[in-house]
């Protein structure tokens, strides 16, 4: 199972199937962190989360904004 769905795909400029991610990353220091964009079809279904192995702390639906807050706190 995949964690695939039709959502907004900057790359593309369209709605389209496909997995978001958000990541901060340091000039020179490297990567930050990084977090998987899950669309609110996944986050509302639990069973999919578990046949995912989605962790519950992730279990709840975020905006990309809201996932590059979490990252920086």
């Amino acid at each position: 199972m995949t964690l695939v769905a039709r959502q907004y795909i900057g790359q593309v400029g369209k709605v389209a199937n496909g997995q978001v991610g958000v990541f901060a990353a340091l000039t020179r220091g490297g990567l930050v962190g990084a977090w998987l964009c899950l669309p609110a079809e996944w986050t509302d279904n639990a069973l999919s989360c578990a046949a995912a192995s989605v962790p519950l702390s992730a279990q709840r639906y975020q905006t990309k904004p809201e996932l590059a807050a979490r990252i920086l706190a």
